[in-house]
């Protein structure tokens, strides 16, 4: 949805903030424009905004803990570094696997509003299930594999073919046939 490109364009801005490849202030501004978005659309639409205000927060808290030296620290606790590590699997598996598990919750309990809060958790958690089977099985294999074939491939030749390596030194020894040439 098109709603979610600036938090995904916060995103980019706070980690470039942080490598210092854009100044601070492009950040605060950013922030800014987003906190008064998320005012506008709580007051005159009457929504909360939830998107926004997620990654708002998200974004000052991650650029301010990496500004205090922090980061290493601050999300360091194995629940976090194991949900980092599956994120991905997640994101590709999640939508599917609460599709399933609401479409299945809604149909045994029509519209009760507690029901629903049950099957959202349910969907949480068998999203997580589903990702750390889809990331032992098939996510960490793949990154195993392709690790052997890089290794493979700079295992190879540590030198240039000889016709190459000849004409390489010969320019490193006398410049000037290089320029004739």
């Amino acid at each position: 949805a098109p709603y979610f490109f600036g938090v995904i364009a916060f995103g980019i801005i706070t980690y470039a903030a942080l490598e210092n490849w854009v100044p601070k202030w492009m950040f605060w501004s950013y922030a800014a424009v987003m906190f008064q978005r998320f005012a506008v659309e709580w007051y005159f639409y009457d929504l909360i905004g939830k998107e926004i205000a997620v990654g708002l927060l998200a974004g000052v808290s991650i650029y301010l803990a990496g500004r205090l030296g922090q980061m290493d620290r601050w999300l360091n606790v194995w629940p976090l570094q194991y949900l980092g590590r599956i994120s991905y699997s997640f994101f590709l598996i999640h939508y599917a696997v609460s599709f399933v598990v609401k479409t299945l919750g809604y149909n045994l309990t029509a519209g009760n509003p507690w029901a629903a809060v049950g099957w959202m958790a349910l969907s949480f958690a068998a999203s997580i299930g589903a990702a750390h089977v889809l990331y032992v099985f098939v996510e960490e294999p793949a990154t195993r594999l392709a690790y052997r074939i890089g290794e493979r491939r700079r295992s190879g030749p540590a030198s240039p073919p000889q016709s190459t390596q000849r004409s390489w030194r010969a320019a490193r020894a006398n410049p000037e046939c290089v320029a004739r040439a």
